[in-house]
């Protein structure tokens, strides 16, 4: 990792704690950045226990130099903080102002069933999600990688946001998934050094 590149890992809140400590020791806790929740509402409700509806994304970086635009990610306000902006007496933001800067809770729906970008990949990630991540952490022309690609979203969105990308998994289902993903959305051509599912498997 270079020193102005971050780490993005994702998990389900039964694993967060272990993995923080693991990453504290690679990485140092002060390099620590951000618990990231991901809240989603897929699903239904839970009569034994609060209903769960979200992942953890926690963010490491190398170095101090790490790249980081918040900007480019921007959140709509709410309605409340709108309708107080257009009195300018007492008003913390301009009126014109409809966007905030990001907290560490991202509200982006899980993929459901019939969602048009499902493949059929069984822990496939919406592209919303992967592409918020690429945007606040990279510049076009860098490189994204996934050592765990699995159905090829963070593939798909490098691709479409002008990054570089390397993708990595041990599964030959994953390889295959990915594979057919790259060449159906962005043509033949993208796939350089294509590589059989039996190759890796």
């Amino acid at each position: 990792l270079k020193p102005t590149g971050s780490l993005y890992l994702h998990c389900d809140p039964a694993a967060s704690h272990y993995l923080k400590i693991v990453l504290d020791t690679i990485f140092g806790a002060r390099n620590f950045r951000n618990e990231i929740i991901w809240h989603y509402m897929t699903g239904g409700a839970c009569k034994e226990h609060y209903a769960r509806k979200h992942d953890v994304l926690l963010f490491y970086t190398r170095s101090d130099q790490y790249r980081f635009y918040p900007e480019r990610i921007k959140e709509p306000r709410s309605e409340k903080a709108v309708a107080r902006a257009q009195h300018q007496k007492g008003a913390r933001i301009a009126k014109e102002d409809m966007t905030k800067l990001p907290t560490d809770v991202w509200q982006i729906p899980a993929l459901n069933p019939m969602a048009a970008e499902r493949l059929g990949y069984p822990t496939q990630k919406p592209l919303a999600l992967l592409e918020r991540v690429i945007l606040a952490s990279s510049n076009a022309g860098e490189v994204a990688l996934d050592p765990f690609c699995g159905g090829g979203t963070t593939i798909a969105a490098a691709q479409r946001l002008q990054r570089r990308w390397i993708g990595i998994d041990s599964a030959a289902m994953a390889i295959h998934f990915t594979q057919c993903r790259v060449r159906s959305e962005f043509g033949e051509e993208i796939m350089a050094r294509p590589v059989s599912p039996a190759a890796v498997s």
